[in-house]
């Protein structure tokens, strides 16, 4: 995401990752990674549970899920992946856009 950020908001976007950990560790990661994104703790999965993001134990935790949501606030995307690499390519994303 960070290498084609400029791309998401030239088609007029706003990048927001949840992720499931505290506000400190969140913060903490999207410093030291110089990250341009909105960045959103959801350390009691409450996020992940209203978009059924799937838990794994054999995978220790939650697989990677990825929207699209519209103005109106309409799901337009929604991909659930099946482990850690399976995100789909930027391009598709933004080919959506």
């Amino acid at each position: 995401m960070k290498q084609d950020y400029n791309k998401f908001v030239g088609k007029n976007a706003k990048v927001v990752v949840v992720t499931p950990h505290d506000i400190e560790k969140t913060s903490k990661y999207f410093l030291k990674n110089n990250l341009p994104f909105y960045g959103i703790p959801d350390p009691d999965h409450k996020v992940a549970n209203l978009y059924k993001q799937q838990w794994k134990l054999t995978k220790l935790g939650l697989m990677p899920a990825m929207f699209v949501i519209n103005k109106a606030g309409k799901i337009v995307f929604s991909y659930y992946s099946k482990n850690m690499k399976d995100i789909p390519a930027n391009n598709l994303v933004i080919d959506l856009l």
